[in-house]
């Protein structure tokens, strides 16, 4: 039986550098989150939530749960976001968790279908040898031993936890590379959205 999957959205960012919110901004009249969503949706069989930081104007973009991190991970960045729908997905039939940025939002359903299918435990997906953090697999089974490395090691930043957890690399290389544009900058997005 293959494995049930929750789709998480990422979108815990303050998004300094953009200096709005990065996932209200829209691509053909969809917002970033709109479009990330619906990519997670069309892999998981629907089943997606959003994840946030605290309080934010994406409680208007109320088509999907929106799971604010827990208050014991205030400040810790994406592994909030992470651990916090791992806990959440605890209490429902899923079995991982797939997680993709909303500042990713050209990122297509085979993409995350391929990371899904070759997934065996905790996976990050990656292009050229580089990882990418926040497009990853976490099993639910795991999710003790990261509480652990996030409270007693103090390990936050995502690619230092899945290092310890051993997660495979699964290699994106051939899908379109510019799925895989992270748009942080006013000229990112002015420059992915030319190229698309």
């Amino acid at each position: 039986m293959s494995p049930r999957d929750l789709g998480v959205v990422l979108a815990g960012g303050r998004s300094r550098r953009m200096g709005r919110d990065k996932a209200l901004l829209e691509i053909d009249g969809e917002t970033f989150l709109a479009r990330v969503a619906r990519t997670l949706t069309q892999s998981t069989g629907g089943h997606v939530v959003v994840s946030v930081a605290g309080e934010t104007s994406l409680h208007t973009e109320a088509a999907w749960l929106i799971i604010a991190d827990a208050p014991d991970l205030h400040d810790h960045g994406p592994i909030a976001g992470v651990v916090s729908a791992m806990r959440w997905a605890t209490k429902g039939a899923f079995d991982r968790i797939v997680t993709l940025p909303v500042d990713m939002p050209f990122v297509a359903a085979p993409a995350i279908s391929y990371l899904l299918e070759t997934a065996r435990a905790a996976s990050v997906a990656g292009t050229g040898g580089n990882p990418i953090p926040t497009f990853a697999v976490w099993p639910l089974s795991m999710l003790d031993t990261i509480e652990q490395l996030v409270r007693q090691d103090r390990v936050r930043a995502l690619h230092q936890v899945q290092a310890r957890l051993g997660a495979a690399y699964v290699s994106m290389d051939a899908f379109e590379p510019l799925q895989f544009v992270n748009v942080n900058t006013p000229e990112d997005f002015a420059g992915a959205s030319t190229k698309r």
